[in-house]
């Protein structure tokens, strides 16, 4: 019988700048010029932001084989995944989702999007049978997440908003 302990640690340095530009453009040929382009005869509005964030993620496990056949095991893992900026196709608020009809507003809170954490924490037994002709597999999970990274359709555009959430299940494999 043994028991072995398995641990894990990264450090993310994340850096991001993000400039974006939504003009109106006219796509046939003239005399309109702006910014050098001929074909832009507006600019709807431009942003611009940077995320420098510190993040890190983790394992701790623990397995005991009592037997050549068995295994039992429980851990947690935390991973993230980094924030960033939306870059929104049209910026023409159709539907008021913003409050304001007409232009979204290209600010912190619509452009920008938070890291996303999990801490996910998973139990179960993996068995060998009949003289190892098979194999039984069985997990239960709980997934915790913060910040989770959403999508929302506004009109033609895609935002990623943060919200939590939580997941859990189990998982039987007999092989």
């Amino acid at each position: 019988q043994t028991l072995t302990g398995i641990v894990g640690f990264r450090y993310i340095d994340e850096n991001k700048k993000h400039h974006y530009e939504t003009n109106l453009v006219d796509f046939q040929p003239g005399l309109r010029e702006r910014n050098g382009n001929q074909q832009i005869i507006a600019n709807l509005g431009n942003y611009d932001g940077a995320f420098d964030k510190s993040l890190w993620s983790a394992k701790a496990q623990l397995n005991y084989k009592p037997s050549q056949d068995w295994l039992f095991y429980g851990g947690w893992n935390r991973g993230v995944k980094g924030g960033g900026f939306n870059a929104p196709l049209d910026v023409t608020d159709y539907f008021n989702s913003f409050n304001n009809a007409g232009i979204i507003p290209l600010t912190d809170a619509n452009m920008e999007f938070k890291e996303e954490k999990l801490d996910a924490y998973e139990t179960g037994v993996k068995v060998e049978l009949f003289n190892g002709k098979a194999r039984l597999n069985a997990s239960a999970f709980y997934y915790d997440y913060s910040d989770y990274q959403a999508f929302q359709i506004v009109g033609l555009t895609t935002f990623i908003t943060n919200a939590d959430a939580k997941s859990h299940g189990l998982e039987l494999e007999f092989q």
